[in-house]
């Protein structure tokens, strides 16, 4: 049997070759295309490498006309149609022949036999073991940092940055893998952006926060690999940009915190600690990683003196009577510290035990379409929290963010605007208040 596909004839003993579009949520450009190929059974389905509107792609192509002749895949009118088709021509010229060579030498049809004789054809060859590929550069990235001195401070980087590259580095596998073709440093530009976002949002579903921020790490990657001359593709600079969008996280008011604070879990107490140490990350502003860690060393003449485990820069905080309560409760050894995960877990039951129960809602960019989570509150409060509703508390006491920042460390004044976790109704009460209509 012989098939004719847009202008030429190969010889195919089973199926017809076909190409579709990659069905991803609602996209209307730039879109995958996919061969599919079926014989005895089984399914090829093979990524071409090549990308087309949805307006301009021909479903009908492969239903002969009037005239006995096929329609093209890609319609005349789309940019570098010809190209395109021609490409793909050549796509199932290769299935072809490689069915004609697999009858001759007695080999078994597959779908690896397939995919793998398509590679040999269509991709560029092996890589050799000696030369570093952006994966291998990647492994040995995260290894350098495991050891690594910040230039500034001259401490070693937190052992979190590595697991934090290292979730990152995984995804580009599974990228790859999607794909059906390892990433390397020469596929970084504009078309490879669009795809790995759109891999992000519609595989793995991540928040647009969680891709811009993993756009960022790849790009620090690419820019240390191009500082030690290991990769000369420059492309990522204009093209790899990170979004990102301001969170509706929640915060605790001060009666909130009160609430939490005289509830009796003295038959809990295990979320008796948590509470404890939760109220004083809410009236001290401190991270997690050091407001679990206070000590009787860091007080001073009613002050908090600490030097953060983060930025490695001291910062002197008054010392609320709330803290100081706890502290002495405990006679300044706090209870050890657990893990940032199981204290999110707790600190939901302790608001859960103490009611902070009125309905919350957030909304997120997920998935590539925004959503609005809701639930009761106290679903939504983590251990950041602490550090957010300091500082929104603070300044609906109308300190002044300079002064606030000065105790949570932030460099500048938009990091810490973020923090500000107002409702519309508050910014109008306060502005009123100010304004003294």
């Amino acid at each position: 049997m012989y098939v004719t596909l847009y202008g030429f004839t190969y010889t195919n003993f089973m199926a017809q070759v076909k190409f579709y579009l990659e069905k991803r949520g609602d996209r209307e450009t730039n879109i995958p295309i996919l061969l599919s190929y079926s014989f005895h059974g089984q399914r090829l389905i093979y990524y071409t490498g090549q990308r087309v509107d949805k307006k301009h792609y021909n479903d009908k192509y492969w239903k002969g006309t009037e005239k006995g002749n096929k329609k093209p895949i890609i319609k005349a009118n789309a940019q570098n149609a010809d190209n395109v088709n021609g490409k793909l021509e050549i796509i199932s010229k290769h299935i072809g022949a490689a069915e004609n060579e697999a009858l001759a030498a007695g080999i078994p049809l597959s779908v690896e036999y397939f995919r793998e004789y398509l590679d040999n054809k269509l991709k560029a060859k092996p890589i050799e073991d000696n030369k570093i590929t952006f994966l291998k550069y990647f492994d040995q990235y995260i290894e350098d940092s495991k050891t690594a001195i910040k230039k500034k401070t001259g401490e070693r980087l937190s052992p979190a940055n590595a697991i934090k590259y290292t979730t990152v580095k995984n995804m580009m596998v599974d990228f790859g893998n999607h794909r059906h073709h390892e990433v390397d440093f020469s596929d970084f530009n504009e078309q490879l952006f669009d795809e790995l976002v759109n891999y992000m949002m519609t595989e793995k579903t991540y928040a647009l926060n969680t891709i811009g921020r993993t756009i960022r790490f790849i790009k620090t990657v690419l820019k240390k690999a191009t500082k030690q001359k290991v990769n000369t593709n420059l492309d990522f600079e204009d093209s790899f940009i990170g979004g990102s969008e301001d969170s509706d996280n929640a915060y605790l008011t001060e009666a909130e915190l009160e609430t939490i604070y005289k509830h009796d879990f003295s038959k809990k107490p295990k979320l008796e600690r948590v509470r404890d140490i939760f109220m004083i990350g809410c009236w001290t502003g401190l991270r997690f990683s050091d407001y679990t860690h206070l000590k009787k060393e860091h007080i001073n003449n009613g002050m908090i003196k600490m030097v953060t485990q983060k930025t490695k820069q001291q910062v002197i905080i008054p010392l609320h009577p709330v803290v100081k309560e706890i502290l002495e409760k405990y006679d300044y050894q706090l209870p050890p510290a657990i893990s940032n995960q199981k204290f999110n877990d707790y600190i939901q039951d302790v608001c859960d035990d103490a009611k902070i129960n009125e309905p919350y809602s957030k909304s997120i960019t997920k998935a590539g379409k925004r959503e609005v989570i809701s639930g009761k509150k106290y679903e939504f409060i983590t251990s950041h929290t602490a550090r957010r509703t300091f500082a929104t508390n603070a300044f609906k006491r109308k300190i002044s963010p300079l002064l606030i920042m000065s105790i949570t460390g932030h460099q500048t004044e938009v990091e810490f605007l973020k923090y500000l976790k107002i409702t519309n109704e508050e910014r109008a009460q306060m502005f009123e208040e100010m304004a003294k209509w």
